[in-house]
């Protein structure tokens, strides 16, 4: 059977799933619902979180006052992760990049090793900056590890890409950049 790929095949798929006898207790505007039914004097309850296909839980119960605590409380988190969505959409659209043409940023990342890399800021936006990678400089500290900091005068080794930023933070490559303050620790086990 082909996987669902859209809200519509994903609600098709989910009141296919239903027992015949189920009625809707809770709907939300997201596409949540819980229903509920009996089966041989059993008590039983089933929610779906969003358009899901999939139930968030389907369990029996053994009073009338179980299960409508178990709908209440999926009713709760339901209405707790919209509004965390929510604020979490309007954190980023209200963020500000507040770095400047000039600034430098870094990134450090690794498994076994820490490898530091270096960018220059060269455009900025409301939302957004425009990097360039710079060549950097190591003092070998100990085995296989040392301290770098940015080639001075900066020296631009590649081309320049843009980012969105929140403050003074962006994402490059998958890996968080953030304001150079200073040299940092770099290693090369690998």
């Amino acid at each position: 059977m082909r996987r669902p790929v859209n809200a519509a095949e994903r609600l098709a798929l989910r009141a296919a799933y239903l027992p015949k006898d189920a009625r809707c207790i809770l709907e939300h505007t997201n596409g949540s619902a819980c229903y509920a039914y009996e089966r041989a004097g059993a008590l039983y309850a089933i929610g779906f979180y969003g358009t899901a296909a999939k139930s968030s839980f389907h369990h029996r119960y053994r009073t009338e006052d179980a299960r409508n605590l178990a709908i209440w409380n999926f009713r709760e988190s339901v209405e707790q992760s919209v509004a965390r969505r929510s604020k979490a959409q309007a954190d980023r659209k209200a963020a500000v990049c507040t770095l400047k043409v000039g600034d430098i940023v870094n990134t450090s990342w690794g498994y076994d090793q820490t490898n530091v890399d270096f960018f220059v800021v060269t455009r900025v936006s409301k939302s957004s900056a425009w990097v360039r990678p710079i060549a950097s400089e190591v003092e070998t500290t100990g085995n296989m590890s040392g301290r770098t900091w940015p080639s001075m005068p900066i020296r631009t080794t590649g081309d320049e890409t843009m980012h969105r930023a929140s403050g003074t933070s962006l994402s490059i490559d998958g890996h968080h950049a953030s304001l150079t303050t200073g040299d940092t620790y770099c290693s090369w086990y690998a």
